[in-house]
C-alpha cells in the first residue's frame, strides 16, 4: 500500500477546522464551565511552583482546600507542569499557554484520525470526513466548553495520534522507522499519562480489546511480535517521562 503523506490542502483544512473549534476560546470572552476556568488557574499555578522550585510540584494551597493539597499528585499534575512551563515561557500569561496547549490538542486529533484514514485506505476529501466528525462531537466539544473538563479534553486527544503512529510504525515495511512517527508516538503516549486516570485506565484497557476484537475478526493474523515489542518499548520511555507522577499515583491510590 503506498505511504500516506500529508498534503498542503490537507494541513490548510485542519488548521481551518481547529480554528473554527477554537472560535469561543479565541474571539469571546466568557469562562465558560467552572472547571475551565480553574483549568486555567491551575496552568498559572503549577508553572508558578516550577519556577519556584526548579522541579513540578504536586501540592495546590488554597484557603478552601487547605495547605499542602496533593492535586498534582492524582490529577493533571504532568500535564499542568508542562502548561505550567510554556505560560513561564510567555511571561506568566497563562492563557496563551492554555489556548495554545488545547489548539495543538485539536489539531493532533484531527490529524491522528486523518492519518489514521489514510492508513487504511481513505484518499482525497473523504479522508477528512473522520476527523472532522470527531474534533465537532458532541463529546469531544462539550468535554472543553459544557463541562470544562480540561484535562479530560486534552488526555483523549491523545487517542488518535497514538493509534495513528502505532498502526504506522507497526505497518512499515523498512527496517528502520522514520523520526517523526516515533515522536509523535512518544508524545502521545505523554499525553495519555498525563493526568487523567480514568481515561488512561479505559482507554488502554479498551484499546487493547478492540485490537483483540479486530484481530479475532481478520482471521488471526500472524503478528509481527518484533515491531509490536519495538513499540511496546518506545510507548514504556513515554510513560518513564511522567513516571514522576505515576510512580506516586500509584503508590497512593488508596
Amino acid at each position: 500500500m503506498p505511504r500516506a503523506r500529508l498534503t498542503r490542502i490537507d494541513a490548510l483544512l485542519a488548521v481551518i477546522a481547529v480554528l473554527i473549534v477554537s472560535g469561543p476560546m479565541l474571539l469571546t470572552r466568557s469562562g465558560f464551565g467552572e472547571d475551565f476556568t480553574n483549568s486555567l488557574w491551575l496552568v498559572w499555578v503549577a508553572g508558578r511552583a516550577l519556577t519556584a522550585a526548579g522541579h513540578p510540584g504536586l501540592f495546590l494551597n488554597t484557603t478552601t482546600l487547605g495547605v499542602f493539597y496533593p492535586l498534582f499528585a492524582f490529577y493533571g499534575g504532568p500535564l499542568y507542569a508542562y502548561t505550567g512551563a510554556m505560560s513561564e515561557l510567555f511571561g506568566g500569561h497563562a492563557e496563551i499557554a492554555f489556548i495554545g496547549a488545547t489548539m495543538l490538542a485539536m489539531l493532533g486529533v484531527y490529524g491522528g484520525i486523518l492519518w489514521l484514514g489514510r492508513e487504511f485506505g481513505l484518499r482525497g476529501l473523504t479522508a477528512h470526513a473522520p476527523a472532522l466528525t470527531v474534533l465537532t462531537s458532541a463529546y469531544y466539544v462539550t468535554n472543553l466548553y459544557g463541562r470544562g473538563d480540561w484535562t479530560e479534553f486534552m488526555v483523549t486527544s491523545s487517542l488518535a495520534p497514538l493509534a495513528a503512529s502505532g498502526v504506522h510504525l507497526v505497518r512499515t515495511r523498512t527496517e528502520a522507522w522514520r523520526p517523526l512517527p516515533m515522536a509523535i508516538f512518544v508524545a502521545s503516549v505523554m499525553l495519555l499519562t498525563a493526568g487523567h486516570n480514568i481515561t488512561l485506565l479505559w482507554g488502554t484497557t479498551i484499546g487493547v480489546g478492540a485490537l483483540l476484537i479486530t484481530w479475532i475478526a481478520l482471521g488471526a493474523p500472524r503478528l509481527p511480535y518484533r515491531r509490536l515489542v519495538m513499540l511496546g518499548g518506545l510507548g514504556l520511555a513515554g510513560a518513564t517521562i511522567n513516571a514522576w507522577f505515576l510512580l506516586p499515583d500509584i503508590a497512593y491510590a488508596s
